[in-house]
């Protein structure tokens, strides 16, 4: 009879302590397990407001670089709605906002009504790699620091069909600039 030992374990027996198993684990896990990958992303970021890199005076600087003002906005992984508030304020579009966590978006929403600005903001639970709009729908697809989740390249070719003729796609992420970082980075 075969004994199954967990990839943890495994690492263990080679000299790992528990941390560094679990770390190892969680660095190598294939994305493809979502509800796994998900349960593991709540555990760490649910208590925090901003969920990836960057900062709003990022985002209005990008906002500002824009060929042309959007009268429709997808933003792709809007968490509880940081850079979606900014829109809100400072665009006059029509913004959707789309997650795959039904919890961020009522954040979101809450946050929204609070300030007044629900009325421009449509909320959509979906998968980023399966969303449910039309071609050509948006002036803007927006997506800070989530691209990664389905690969960039797999990203910009699932959402260009859904940007009109003139639309602009913005997509951040966090990456090294250097091959060498420094040890406090």
């Amino acid at each position: 009879m075969c004994k199954h030992i967990s990839g943890r374990d495994r690492l263990m027996k080679q000299g790992f302590d528990e941390k560094q198993a679990m770390r190892l684990k969680w660095l190598s896990k294939d994305m493809n397990e979502h509800e796994r990958y998900m349960q593991d992303f709540d555990l760490i970021f649910k208590e925090l407001e901003r969920w990836g890199p960057g900062s709003e005076s990022d985002t209005l600087k990008a906002l500002q670089k824009l060929p042309n003002k959007p009268t429709t906005l997808l933003e792709i992984g809007c968490g509880q709605g940081i850079a979606t508030e900014l829109f809100a304020r400072h665009t006059d579009a029509m913004i959707t906002a789309v997650d795959n966590e039904e919890f961020a978006l009522k954040h979101l929403m809450e946050k929204m009504q609070q300030n007044g600005l629900e009325e421009k903001i449509t909320t959509v639970c979906a998968d980023m790699a399966k969303m449910p709009f039309d071609t050509k729908s948006f002036d803007l697809i927006w997506s800070e620091g989530s691209a990664y989740i389905m690969g960039v390249k797999n990203a910009l070719k699932a959402w260009k069909p859904l940007l009109s003729e003139d639309g602009v796609l913005v997509v951040s992420d966090l990456v090294w600039s250097t091959d060498k970082p420094s040890e406090s980075a």
